[in-house]
């Protein structure tokens, strides 16, 4: 289950980071094409949209920095999805294995109980024989 939700972590946050280049990356070619347009106000219009600039070339380097491709956003949910159903199948395993140990721990605590009282009326049998 580990290793299904550290996949999870990690597909998530590739999530995050391609929503942050596509939609960033949309917004920035259009205010550089209405800057082209405006010849004077490149600069305001490009100022204004610091934080998706920023916000963009932080997605990038996320990408450059693991060697990554730029993911398609459908392919990256798909796969987060069958990491959810394979958690999720996981945890019904390990919930019928940990009930079927519990049943075997408490069949087993029921037979040493039996055992110690016959070993208790067995001792009790003989030390009477004895005397």
């Amino acid at each position: 289950m580990d290793a299904a939700d550290s996949q999870i972590r990690n597909l998530n946050e590739q999530i995050h980071y391609a929503g942050q280049l596509y939609v960033n990356k949309s917004i920035i070619s259009n205010v550089r094409r209405k800057a082209l347009i405006e010849h004077g106000s490149a600069e305001k219009i490009m100022a204004a949209h610091n934080t998706e600039s920023m916000l963009l070339r932080e997605a990038q380097s996320y990408f450059s920095e693991r060697q990554l491709p730029l993911p398609d956003l459908q392919e990256l949910k798909a796969e987060r999805d069958r990491y959810i159903k394979l958690k999720a199948a996981q945890q019904k395993a390990y919930k019928q294995f940990k009930s079927y140990s519990h049943d075997l721990n408490t069949v087993s605590t029921n037979i040493d109980l039996i055992l110690s009282y016959n070993r208790t009326q067995d001792y009790k049998r003989e030390t009477a024989q004895d005397r």
